[in-house]
């Protein structure tokens, strides 16, 4: 298994480093908090490549929360209030 952290000023990842993964199995992870640009997501799953699943910032929160990993889920009800101008309007 390979790893690697890095920061970046821009959240939109080029494409995935294959010389991380290639040799260290059948299959490869990259995690970002940002996005995947369309290059990085074409080569991931290019013919001829082990495939590398890509998981977004999205798709992180979403295994987080599902998993209940380092998050804390709080249910809210948001009720929206509008003025009713034409009710005031007769007043």
């Amino acid at each position: 298994m390979a790893r690697s952290a890095s920061e970046y000023t821009d959240t939109s990842r080029s494409p995935p480093r294959r010389e991380q993964t290639t040799g260290r199995g059948d299959k490869g992870l990259l995690i970002t908090t940002g996005s995947f640009s369309a290059d990085a997501k074409k080569e991931a799953t290019r013919d001829g490549a082990p495939p590398i699943d890509l998981i977004d910032g999205d798709r992180l929160c979403e295994l987080l929360k599902r998993y209940d990993l380092g998050v804390l889920t709080t249910t809210r009800t948001v009720e929206d209030v509008a003025i009713d101008a034409a009710f005031f309007g007769e007043v």
